[in-house]
């Protein structure tokens, strides 16, 4: 060896050893394969395969949760069925979802069909932890459960009970460690068929909950007072959901040209023109925006109105959940007899697509770190 070549081996080494040193210090770094894709990388300073690290999937500190990551992504997990095995009739999905710091709940009911009503004889609130095991009954009640929210100490939920000549609709309470069912709120409806009322929302102390596709309601977490009346219908699909941001209270009025409606915390209503964009199916909101999907597409809007909808994604379709957190807009969609879990920035960026399920998506909850979907069969978790 020459004393040039002795001295440029040194030099490449003492530059690898600084350069390797910067990486140990907590920088994270792509490394480019021969192939040219960026499937390594530097993580913390270790080095890591993006496309299979269960904790740096796709990206430096992406965790699964539990789950196996395949080319770069997440895969779904099956947290626990959505009936415990025992219902002898069919058994509907899991009609709404919610979520705290330990556990996911929902509502799934026994179906029983007589032609030409459809009694729902029996139903159940269940839960499960965040990170698996075995799946336990909340409450059990004697009608069909709909929307549901959850506290640090109750769940809400809403049910309906038909008979031929009108619907009953109640709010109920129960302890989320199990125990007595209360029921805090009730409401009828001069009609055997009633939409599905599927929102329960909670603010301060007060529960916001609908009533068939009908009505808006209100009633305190504690009870003992009369349930009011916020919005009604004054054509169809008045109120078949709600959002709630803690500033107002937003409903769609999907009549002959479809408006938001928007009520402040002193009562009064207002109007929002959605400047003819087909009717906000699903909404979620924050003090600044009102955020909705349909079939047609993925929308925002200011919550004071100041300008027309903004279209923010398209869609392929399918429309059945959304979510929305301080970062992200989350939906399903159906693509290729799937559902489709993606999700947009909340001021408008490339949609990507989180993760595909073989069962259409029923009802959608978030935390910090995943997202959780109930279906006909199953309650689901992939990570954000």
């Amino acid at each position: 060896m020459t004393r040039t070549s002795a001295w440029t081996t040194a030099l490449v080494g003492w530059v690898s050893a600084l350069s390797l040193g910067a990486g140990c210090g907590g920088i994270d770094e792509p490394v480019e394969e021969s192939s040219g894709q960026a499937l390594k990388a530097i993580c913390g300073g270790v080095r890591r395969n993006l496309a299979s690290d269960n904790h740096h999937c796709g990206a430096c500190g992406h965790d699964c949760l539990g789950a196996s990551c395949i080319s770069g992504a997440c895969q779904v997990i099956a947290l626990a069925r959505v009936d415990d095995g025992s219902v002898n009739n069919t058994t509907h999905a899991a009609n709404s979802l919610a979520v705290d710091a330990n556990n996911v709940y929902w509502t799934y009911y026994n179906r029983s069909n007589n032609y030409p009503y459809v009694h729902h004889n029996q139903g159940w609130v269940a839960k499960v932890s965040i990170g698996g095991g075995a799946r336990s009954t909340v409450a059990g009640i004697g009608a069909e459960p709909m929307g549901l929210a959850v506290d640090a100490t109750h769940v809400y939920f809403s049910t309906q009970t038909y008979s031929p000549w009108s619907t009953s609709v109640s709010l109920n309470r129960a302890s989320i460690g199990g125990g007595q069912l209360v029921q805090i709120g009730s409401t009828s409806l001069s009609s055997s068929i009633a939409e599905d009322g599927k929102t329960v929302s909670l603010v301060g102390d007060w529960v916001y909950w609908n009533v068939g596709g009908r009505w808006l309601m209100t009633t305190p977490k504690s009870g003992g007072t009369t349930s009011k009346k916020l919005a009604a219908a004054v054509s169809i699909n008045v109120a078949f959901n709600h959002a709630a941001d803690h500033s107002y209270l937003w409903w769609e009025w999907n009549a002959q040209y479809p408006v938001l409606g928007r009520m402040a915390p002193n009562g009064t209503q207002s109007w929002l023109d959605l400047g003819g964009v087909e009717g906000a199916l699903l909404l979620e909101a924050d003090a600044q925006k009102i955020y909705w999907a349909n079939d047609t597409g993925v929308y925002s809007m200011p919550t004071t109105g100041a300008t027309l909808p903004l279209r923010l994604a398209g869609s392929s379709g399918g429309v059945n959940c959304t979510a929305l957190d301080d970062k992200s807009f989350y939906w399903s969609e159906e693509a290729n007899g799937h559902d489709r879990i993606r999700k947009i920035g909340r001021n408008g960026s490339t949609p990507t697509t989180v993760a595909t399920l073989q069962e259409a998506c029923v009802s959608m909850a978030i935390d910090s770190k995943a997202i959780y979907v109930g279906s006909s069969d199953w309650i689901w978790k992939v990570a954000k």
